[in-house]
């Protein structure tokens, strides 16, 4: 069963494709609704990635955790932050950058119940109004619940 998974989901990678392929054996538990999770997972990742890179963080409020996310930037970790001051605090941080590149590092489901999904991100910006260049990561740790992603802790590592 876990060539069948690791088969599927390079087929899958590639395809680009939300649906699962039809040679994915119904029988096989678990792997119909693996593959979907993996497929949302790299779809959010990349509208992640574009709404960091661009400032336009009101899009991360659909995906943060109702139940508030921790949040850790420039060193600061906070628990229970509710959507609003996540936002609030993220713009913040943005905002002191230009964007010179950003890319989805890694984005995969992690298995558990609920189902559990990591995404990394590698941003490369400049300090406002300087030539300086600064690498970070960005770590996104995601729960799946019913049929939705939703953001339980956003760290940015410099």
């Amino acid at each position: 069963m876990t060539r069948l998974v690791v088969v599927a989901s390079v087929v899958f990678a590639l395809t680009g494709s939300p649906a699962v392929p039809r040679w994915v054996p119904a029988w096989v538990p678990g792997v119909a609704a693996e593959l979907r999770a993996q497929s949302g997972l790299g779809e959010i990742s990349e509208r992640l990635a574009a709404a960091w890179a661009s400032g336009r963080l009101a899009e991360f409020d659909a995906f943060l955790s109702e139940a508030g996310v921790r949040l850790s930037l420039e060193g600061a970790d906070h628990r229970g932050v509710n959507r609003r001051q996540a936002r609030a605090a993220m713009e913040r941080f943005v905002e002191g950058f230009d964007t010179e590149r950003i890319a989805v590092r890694r984005a995969e489901s992690l298995g558990g119940d609920p189902l559990q999904g990591l995404v990394e991100l590698d941003w490369t910006a400049r300090a406002a109004g300087t030539p300086e260049q600064r690498s970070f990561v960005i770590f996104l740790s995601l729960e799946r619940s019913s049929d939705a992603w939703s953001i339980k802790e956003i760290r940015v590592f410099s």
